[in-house]
């Protein structure tokens, strides 16, 4: 009789079927989840795999350029790893790189990863900010160099905020004959002839 009065196992028993639900409903979201993550994965193997080859073609021209071909791009056999080349054909693990070179290569990788998507969908202009913070004047003329040749096929928005670039970028504008010079300053925009 006490047990038929004493709701505690019917509530208990309640409280096991909610739980019960409830982990069957975050197993589902889990297995959803893994099922979209295994997917992803899948598919971006599939498209490096593809896009690759070409986007680390593009990156090694374009590092050739900036470095006046002092230094290649080399791929470990995992294709995770990147390295360099110099001109002695030793490879110059990244642990050992300037920042300088380190951001010449990082650039190159940008860009061509840039470019190859936008033959996929439509080009956009590329931004870049201050990109020679840890350059040296001359890695700074060889990169404008390269950047002055490939604004001629695709639109390039370089911001600095260092006077000694904005000079540098100027001479390289007037040698190759291409570029637009803006200076910005609070109230005033002042074009630069080239």
């Amino acid at each position: 009789f006490s047990l038929a009065v004493d709701h505690t196992i019917t509530k208990v028993l309640q409280k096991k079927k909610e739980v019960e639900a409830e982990i069957s409903s975050s197993l589902e979201e889990w297995l959803v989840h893994l099922f979209t993550q295994y997917v992803l994965e899948k598919t971006q193997e599939r498209y490096e795999s593809g896009k690759q080859p070409q986007v680390v073609a593009a990156a090694n021209r374009f590092l050739l350029e900036m470095t006046n071909g002092k230094y290649s791009l080399v791929i470990d056999s995992n294709k995770k790893d990147v390295g360099i080349i110099d001109g002695t054909h030793h490879v110059k693990d990244a642990k050992i790189w300037s920042s300088g070179t380190g951001d010449q290569v990082y650039l190159s990788i940008r860009l061509a990863m840039a470019l190859s998507f936008g033959k996929q969908i439509e080009p956009l202009p590329i931004v870049l900010d201050d990109i020679f913070v840890r350059f040296d004047e001359g890695r700074q003329r060889e990169t404008l160099r390269f950047l002055m040749e490939l604004g001629k096929e695709q639109q390039i928005f370089l911001f600095t905020c260092h006077e000694r670039t904005m000079k540098i970028a100027e001479e390289v504008g007037r040698e190759k004959g291409t570029g637009a010079f803006v200076y910005l300053k609070p109230g005033k925009i002042q074009r630069i002839p080239v």
